[in-house]
């Protein structure tokens, strides 16, 4: 049997692990808008035209950096990967809509939606395992 200890190593490299992918990834969505050249991807007129080019780099990489920070602190963990997973399911939904017409766009609302999906996964069940990140956690 595995004491709390162990649990919330566990838990805890499950969450330093999320957070990395998360950050990667919302550094990848940041460098993809700033990049010079067009996009692969079609441009989503639902999502994008929402706000302006300056504004989504912000965000991507508000999320990035949240999710970086998140991998040592709990309360940003929280925060950064319910903001990026609200990112991801946002954008999985617009490609999926835009898919019907270009069928190109299927994967990337895959793409989008299943990370959402692991966000969700992770951060609910983060919730109920104990933690070391924090205060009043397993060995805090």
């Amino acid at each position: 049997m595995r004491g709390p200890y162990s649990w919330a190593q566990g838990a805890d490299r499950a969450r330093v692990l999320g957070s990395i992918v998360l950050a990667a990834f919302c550094t990848a969505r940041l460098i993809v808008w700033m990049t010079p050249w067009p996009n692969v991807v079609p441009p989503l007129d639902i999502v994008e035209a929402a706000l302006p080019p300056l504004l989504w780099m912000v965000l991507w990489g508000t999320a990035a950096v949240g999710c970086a920070i998140g991998a040592t602190n709990l309360r940003v963990y929280r925060w950064s990967t319910g903001f990026a997973g609200t990112l991801l399911f946002v954008w999985g939904v617009s490609y999926a809509i835009a898919a019907f017409n270009a069928p190109g766009l299927v994967m990337p609302a895959c793409m989008n939606l299943a990370l959402a999906g692991m966000v969700l996964v992770n951060g609910s069940f983060s919730s109920l395992l104990p933690s070391r990140l924090e205060p009043g956690g397993a060995h805090g």
